[in-house]
């Protein structure tokens, strides 16, 4: 039996105009309006997550402060088994409790040893794995092709040529992505969600280009999921709610998945009323 499960990723704006109480409030509301039951979060630092889990009736799966980033599980839907994997309520007990008859202490050992092999292969199978991320912002490949300087913690000469910056790209993102797919390799299913700070070579903008993160996710077997539904549509997450205008538009905001079934994905705040310069990225799943 499939399971219907709603996946959200949003960067909350640490430096969205306003008091991050009151900026709480209208994330809870808005949050409480679209009902996800996981729920990736970005800049994070300066708002109270655990009032907004508590609100939301969400658990806190797994928090990073170094990185800025938390992410939220509905616990009626999901059981966590980890701080990176949970599984589908009802589903952690499904394995059986004899695999074999046990007729002496010489079979005993051989039976056990294959008895635990054989329930960590089930509840890894149960299991999905999940993880959130929030890549480094430095370089900026749409505002260097524009020919437009990019004011972060380093700049990069618009001299370079974009096959170097694509080199620095890698050098300053890869490693990061590496390890969190390493992480999820063992899982059937896997949901890696975030700010990628990247486009994707998948985006009609650059599909002349190799961009690494977007390949790297490709090359593991993960699946775009706003792409995987939206193949004419643009999709730009960045800029938005008025910050920013000036910049050149961008996709960098997104729920890769694997081994799962994708129902159907959609952007949301559009507006200038939007609390954030990231919209919000919504993707439906069965699971």
């Amino acid at each position: 039996m499939k399971h219907h499960a709603r996946i959200i990723t949003v960067n909350l704006c640490y430096e969205y105009p306003g008091k991050k109480r009151n900026l709480l409030k209208k994330w809870i509301k808005i949050l409480s309006e679209i009902k996800g039951d996981i729920i990736f979060l970005q800049e994070i630092n300066y708002y109270n997550v655990e009032k907004l889990a508590q609100e939301l009736g969400l658990k806190i799966l797994n928090l990073d402060n170094h990185e800025g980033t938390a992410v939220l599980i509905n616990p009626h839907k999901f059981t966590i088994v980890t701080n990176n994997s949970v599984t589908m309520v009802g589903t952690t007990r499904t394995y059986p409790e004899k695999l074999e008859p046990i007729h002496s202490r010489a079979t005993h050992r051989r039976a056990t040893h294959r008895r635990t092999k054989t329930l960590k292969k089930i509840k890894q199978n149960n299991a999905i794995y999940i993880g959130g991320i929030h890549l480094d912002d430095v370089p900026s490949l749409p505002h260097h092709i524009k020919h437009l300087v990019y004011n972060s913690s380093e700049k990069i000469p618009l001299s370079y040529s974009v096959d170097k910056v694509l080199d620095i790209c890698a050098q300053r993102r890869l490693p990061r992505v590496k390890a969190e797919l390493a992480k999820a390799k063992s899982f059937k299913r896997a949901i890696i969600a975030g700010d990628f700070n990247e486009p994707s070579h998948l985006d009609r903008d650059y599909n002349k280009l190799k961009l690494p993160v977007s390949s790297e996710f490709e090359k593991a077997e993960f699946v775009d999921t706003f792409y995987s539904k939206n193949r004419d549509a643009l999709g730009y997450t960045w800029p938005a709610g008025g910050l920013y205008k000036k910049g050149p538009p961008q996709r960098i905001d997104m729920i890769y998945t694997k081994g799962i079934k994708i129902a159907n994905s959609k952007l949301y705040g559009e507006t200038n009323k939007w609390i954030s310069d990231h919209k919000m990225v919504i993707t439906n799943v069965l699971l």
